[in-house]
């Protein structure tokens, strides 16, 4: 049976409005709009059409996918900078790949999920949840270095997506319908900032994903998830005395150290009383002045997702799949899937194997 939400992922995914797929259908628009509403049932002869019109696979417009434009919390930061169009663009991305993942894991031992669960209340505070969960993973002292090697390990599913005019998008994670917790991060941002979102995705996960709280604001959870990764990344009792009275010129000494942007250390050196607010102004004012707003001058590395690659090169190689069946179990174009994720196919160790009972 054709989904009316199917259709309209794979319309936002183009870019494209509803009259003019309903021209390409040769149908009314307000025909379409009650199948992408699930008003009416669609006619099953539709569907060679979707699929050469939208560039879906046909499988795609019958599966079940998951309604991730239905969780506020993904979408709270985005919904004040995106466009209605590029914000629905990601939405549909988020899903398909999400559909994805869990047609391929179906078949595939993934890494169980060893994310502690820990929210905070009046005497347990983000920052000492952050402090809990490096002890957890037994981290060593100093900076977070694999912080994407560190979370596959710990079963996440990190996911790195290049799609046009969705420049300000950030990050998000969701659970997938198949329970996989996948963060999405955008790949065209600088290395130290990829870090500090995967971090503050990272306290969501820990803090607020699995919670049974639905009454707390968007906000506070937002201001949890930012000081949860303060915390991870830079630890109070590792930088209280190295970034006390810093000066402006000391930042990019502590950014290759730490490898987080020197925004984010002037944040961090703010909320542990390192440096005073006024000072604070002036490293950002400072910043701004010398075009590092967004991009800052310095370079740091940062770790390749992996977990992805593997599923895909598992499937083509060991499952002896084509490009094209492939394409069919997962309900979007191989190529897409590779271009849009910016995999790159590579000879890499697995941390999973194909499962012998499915």
């Amino acid at each position: 049976m054709i989904q009316g939400y199917n259709i309209k992922l794979a319309r936002d995914s183009r870019g494209i409005v509803q009259k003019e797929l309903a021209e390409m259908l040769s149908i009314n628009q307000g025909t379409l709009s009650r199948y992408e509403k699930g008003m009416i049932d669609i006619p099953d002869d539709i569907l060679p059409k979707l699929s050469e019109v939208l560039h879906f696979p046909q499988s795609f417009f019958v599966s079940q996918l998951q309604n991730v434009g239905s969780q506020s919390s993904l979408f709270y930061r985005k919904r004040a900078t995106f466009s209605v169009k590029s914000l629905n663009k990601l939405e549909a991305y988020v899903s398909v790949v999400s559909h994805a993942i869990d047609q391929m894991a179906a078949s595939l031992d993934l890494p169980a999920l060893d994310i502690p669960q820990v929210e905070p209340n009046g005497e347990l505070l983000p920052e000492d949840i952050a402090f809990q969960v490096r002890n957890y993973f037994r981290l060593r002292k100093g900076p977070v270095e694999n912080i994407v090697g560190l979370l596959e390990r710990h079963g996440v599913i990190v996911v790195s997506l290049n799609i046009p005019d969705t420049e300000k998008f950030d990050g998000m994670t969701l659970f997938t319908n198949g329970g996989h917790c996948v963060i999405f991060i955008n790949a065209s941002f600088p290395n130290d900032r990829k870090r500090a979102t995967l971090a503050h995705e990272l306290g969501h996960c820990v803090m607020h994903l699995r919670s049974m709280d639905l009454e707390k604001p968007e906000d506070v959870k937002e201001k949890e998830a930012k000081a949860f990764a303060g915390e991870f990344l830079l630890p109070r009792d590792q930088c209280i005395e190295e970034f006390t009275n810093m000066k402006f010129k000391d930042l990019p000494m502590l950014k290759y150290e730490w490898l987080v942007s020197k925004a984010f250390i002037t944040y961090r050196a703010t909320s542990i009383g390192a440096i005073t607010p006024k000072t604070e102004k002036y490293f950002y004012i400072t910043l701004g002045r010398q075009g590092e707003r967004t991009t800052e001058n310095e370079l740091v590395s940062i770790d390749s997702p992996k977990i992805l690659n593997q599923m895909l090169s598992l499937f083509l190689n060991d499952l002896q799949y084509s490009q094209e069946d492939l394409s069919d179990l997962m309900g979007i174009n191989y190529k897409e899937l590779i271009n849009v994720t910016q995999e790159r196919m590579t000879n890499i160790v697995s941390l999973f194997h194909v499962s012998s009972t499915k």
